[in-house]
């Protein structure tokens, strides 16, 4: 090798690095043939005997890669280094996850995993060694998905000795363009970057290989092979005496080979996938020419044995794309044929092993027929163990696409039933656009009433995630005439499937009836259910609770599922927890959903793992921060959720908590830009169906940014639109908080504008109906109501404000607070008590001011500008603690630990660690100390 000695000192460089127990990653980039793996290779051959070096090879297999192919590389050379009992001894409950992988370490568990597990245990794995690790991912381009994920999660998360050096094929004009899926390895990884040779190093590298040429063989090559090293190689070791392009030189030298020789290469460039000696020798049919074939293409260098185990490999990814375009279709689906054959009697063997099953799928796509729709079923149900989401997509696909007249009896599913596997695997991957044309096709000549049916709801939920028009399936005035014809059907997946999304559409109208659907789609029919069927079924039942103003219940019947998911579906429990979240932020418990949300997303570990609930998570943890005042912790939120992928629904909500922080913090450009970014509704739409959802946040960022700019008339407005919204049987919760905001900054004490006296009027009638009573929030707003019906009559008290401040300063609310601060100032003015006046103002700037609350700030200095009260700017500003977070701040100030805290006030160290992070937050310090000693200098905890 020449050429390459800075970027070889660069590589052992990271490996000292790595060697003294950093994680260190290296990408080398460059063209085909430019030398990637060859300098890979030189590193690992100058290691010591310390190091253990693990192989993963990229295999360019398209949509039918094989999940954790590049993982499971690694577990079989370690499992074949240590033995299967060494792996489970250091592995312990990892085991089952490593044996989806290779079989022969354990028993693999029967029900399906969370993807992000198995990463995690083949980490754990290599972190379990005690030895230095070089891990080779030669030609990551081709790795497959988990693999790739595997990288990104052992850069970020993983201890000890590791040196990951990735080889990454880009195009000879953009050598530093990398693939999408590996742009974020790139950003956080060592780059290096490989060009062709100079001249000078070309003539170099001939002399090394065949010192003996004449000097215009040698001037033929170093003009023909543009510097590219295994071009150089090739035409060296042709003498010089072919010349053409690197293809033409690598046939003749392919073309020189013996038939069978020939023959071996073409049965191993179909199943690249799945090269070992054994699986050649079956498949080739060379019989007793089959050893000397073999030694042939190794002694010509075409095959070699790879040094980690039984396998073979191409040489260079060239010379299999050689061999492979000589092939011709009939010659390829012959060899197709010949694999699916060979694998068909394998499986039978070693059916668990994911290689083999993925593999056989493969072959038997290319051939076509029977075999191919009863391999692709195998092929997704191994996906759903694993949940590759791309590889269940693909297989069930296939399966679907494939289906014959006749079904072989063995398969065990029906056709639909292979439909709702491959809807909710699209659904997973938001190929939202694939399920609207698929569902419209198998609409389109459907007359049989209950599949009919069954597609139109599954379209119908599609388009609603969508934003597209829809419009209702089955009116709720039906719906004793369709459940008493949906009853006269055997119970099956198809049935609980249109019981669960008839619910969904009629929980507005119909609350009674839906809960009994949801319920005995749970109780009764649970066993013939899809499990995302049932986590459906169960949030729509929390969602139902919520609606009803019992959000307590809600929690409860969320807790109830994440049980569930844990006794009978774990890959399912990450979903469930984030479900819960969504309860527990409804029952307004901030902290209890702030600590559920830390652990949750400590599980998730990356986007890439699993992008939809990372973005739902983060974007909970921004509802949360918004709620209690950490208004920098949710911008950071909102930012780490654009790093999973998004659309639909879920766009127009990042949108809406952007939008109010922006204006809630004087960013009036930034809310309107997110406004602008929600869709609307078309004229005349009613409310709760199409787009009820997204005008309600655009009512909402409305009212946020008139507040912001002054604007009383229009804060009445848009609260007036969020009114005329509302549907019977949605909560409580968006009414009373439109007219709270509405009031607050929409109405003036003796108010007598036209647009607020009908906002007043609107708002007796909802103070004098049953107010709600499940939460300290939900029974708070119509308090907080009453009391600015009596300012409208100047006939509130400052102890009705003060009291109101002091349960939303429980409640986590230091926004809220911060009103009612101003409100109860406003009324100490008034009434002339001038100290408690610049008291209250004082309390309630000093919120406004930790928030970044601008314009309420600036709300509270013009009003106490017109009261004429000084001096409150410059007293020390109110944190807008909670009672509790003061008794944890006190415990910081004399100097306890979390543990200590959490004993001495009998709650859980993580609730403690949740407080400690809103105190800093409030109080705008760096940290504990930082805390500890503000509290002290400004005395906000008396008595210490």
């Amino acid at each position: 090798m020449v050429g390459r000695e800075r970027e070889l000192r660069l590589l052992r460089h990271a490996a000292e690095s790595a060697e003294a127990g950093a994680v260190r990653v290296v990408l080398v980039l460059g063209e085909a043939g430019v030398g990637k793996t060859r300098l890979a290779q030189e590193l690992v051959a100058s290691l010591d005997e310390t190091w253990l070096t693990l192989t993963s090879h990229g295999v360019p297999l398209a949509d039918t890669e094989v999940p954790f192919g590049g993982a499971a590389e690694l577990v079989r050379t370690i499992t074949r280094m240590y033995g299967a009992a060494e792996v489970r001894r250091r592995t312990g409950r990892d085991a089952p996850l490593l044996a989806l992988l290779v079989p022969s370490v354990a028993d693999p568990p029967a029900d399906a995993v969370d993807r992000a597990d198995v990463i995690a245990a083949v980490m754990r794995l290599v972190e379990a060694l005690d030895r230095p690790v070089c891990w080779l991912a030669d030609d990551a381009q081709w790795l497959d998905r988990s693999t790739r994920d595997l990288l990104l999660y052992a850069e970020r998360v993983m201890s000890g000795a590791l040196l990951v050096v990735t080889t990454v094929r880009t195009p000879p004009d953009a050598i530093g363009v990398l693939p999408q899926d590996l742009a974020e390895l790139g950003r956080r990884a060592e780059v290096v970057e490989l060009g062709p040779l100079s001249t000078r190093e070309v003539r170099d590298q001939i002399a090394g290989l065949a010192s003996g040429l004449p000097a215009e063989a040698v001037t033929r090559i170093c003009q023909l092979s543009d510097g590219l090293p295994f071009y150089v190689e090739q035409l060296a070791t042709e003498g010089g005496r072919v010349a053409g392009s690197l293809r033409t030189v690598l046939r003749a030298r392919l073309d020189r080979l013996s038939p069978p020789a020939r023959q071996l290469l073409a049965a191993a460039a179909v199943g690249e996938g799945l090269l070992a000696p054994s699986h050649l020798r079956a498949v080739s049919r060379l019989g007793a020419a089959f050893d000397r074939a073999l030694d042939e293409v190794r002694t010509n260098g075409v095959l070699v044995r790879d040094p980690q185990g039984d396998g073979l490999r191409f040489h260079h990814a060239l010379l299999k794309d050689a061999v492979d375009r000589d092939l011709l279709g009939e010659d390829r689906r012959r060899w197709h044929q010949a694999w699916a054959s060979h694998l068909d009697q394998l499986a039978g063997d070693d059916g668990q092993d994911l290689r083999v099953v993925i593999e056989r799928a493969r072959h038997h796509d290319a051939v076509g027929g029977a075999g191919a729709f009863e391999a692709a079923i195998a092929a997704a149900e191994a996906a759903e163990l694993t949940q590759d989401e791309h590889a269940r997509r693909h297989w069930w696909h296939r399966a679907f696409t494939g289906w014959p007249d006749d079904a072989p009896p063995g398969v065990g599913l029906t056709r639909d039933a292979v439909l709702s596997r491959l809807y909710a695997a699209l659904w997973s991957v938001g190929d939202m656009d694939v399920i609207d044309d698929l569902l419209n096709r198998e609409l389109a000549d459907e007359d049989e009433w209950l599949r009919s049916l069954w597609l139109r709801l599954l379209l119908w939920r599609e388009r609603r995630a969508q934003q597209a028009e829809f419009t209702r399936v089955v009116d709720p005035s039906e719906s004793e005439k369709v459940l008493a014809r949906l009853r006269s059907y055997e119970s099956d997946l198809k049935v609980a499937s249109v019981m669960v999304h008839l619910a969904d559409e009629w929980i507005q109208d119909l609350p009674d009836l839906t809960e009994a659907m949801l319920l005995e789609v749970i109780d009764q029919l649970a066993p013939m259910c899809d499990p995302l069927l049932l986590a459906d079924a169960w949030d729509l039942l929390a969602w139902l609770q919520c609606c009803r103003g019992d959000p307590d219940a809600a929690v409860r019947v969320s807790e109830e599922h994440v049980a569930w998911m844990e006794r009978h579906h774990p890959a399912g429990v990450l979903d469930a927890r984030c479900r819960l979240v969504v309860s527990l932020a409804n029952a307004e418990r901030p902290d209890d959903a702030l600590a559920l949300l830390d652990r949750t997303v400590a599980e998730t570990r990356h986007p890439h793992l699993h992008p939809h609930l990372w973005v739902v998570q983060h974007m909970l943890r921004a509802v949360m921060h918004l709620l209690v005042g950490a208004w920098d912790a949710m911008a950071e939120d909102l930012d780490r959720a654009r790093e999973g992928a998004f659309g639909g629904d879920i766009e127009s909500w990042w949108n809406a908590l952007s939008g109010i922080r922006g204006a809630r913090t004087g960013d009036i450009a930034a809310a309107r830009s997110c406004l602008d970014a929600i869709p609307q509704a078309p004229p005349g739409t009613p409310p709760g169906l199409r787009w009820s959802r997204e005008a309600i946040q655009r009512t909402f960022i409305e009212t946020e940014i008139a507040a912001a700019e002054g604007d009383r008339a229009g804060v009445c407005r848009a609260v007036s639109r969020t009114i005329a919204l509302q549907h019977d049987g949605e909560p409580s919760n968006d009414l009373y908080e439109a007219f709270v905001s509405g009031l607050r900054s929409g109405v003036r004490r003796g108010e007598s504008d036209p647009e607020a006296r009908v906002l007043v009027a609107q708002a007796a009638t909802v103070v004098d109906g049953p107010a709600p009573d499940a939460n300290p929030v939900l029974a708070l707003r119509p308090v907080e109501i009453a009391e600015h019906l009596r300012r409208v009559g100047d006939r509130d008290t400052v102890a009705g404000w003060s009291d109101i401040a002091a349960r939303w300063s429980r409640c986590h609310r230091p926004y809220d607070a911060a009103h009612a601060y101003l409100f109860a100032a406003e009324c100490a003015a008034r009434d002339g008590d001038r100290p408690r006046a610049r008291e209250l103002f004082a309390g309630a700037h000093g919120i406004s001011k930790q928030l970044g609350a601008d314009p309420l700030r600036e709300r509270i200095e013009a009003a106490a500008r017109r009261a004429r009260i000084t001096g409150f700017e410059t007293s020390v500003p109110a944190p807008g603690l909670t009672a509790r977070e003061t008794e944890v701040l006190g415990l910081l100030v004399d100097g306890l630990s979390n543990g200590a805290i959490a004993e001495q006030l009998v709650m859980s160290p993580k609730t403690v660690s949740v407080h400690v992070s809103h105190i800093i937050a409030k109080l705008g310090v760096a940290n504990r100390t930082e805390a500890a000693a503000r509290a002290l200098r400004d005395g906000l905890t008396t008595g210490r």
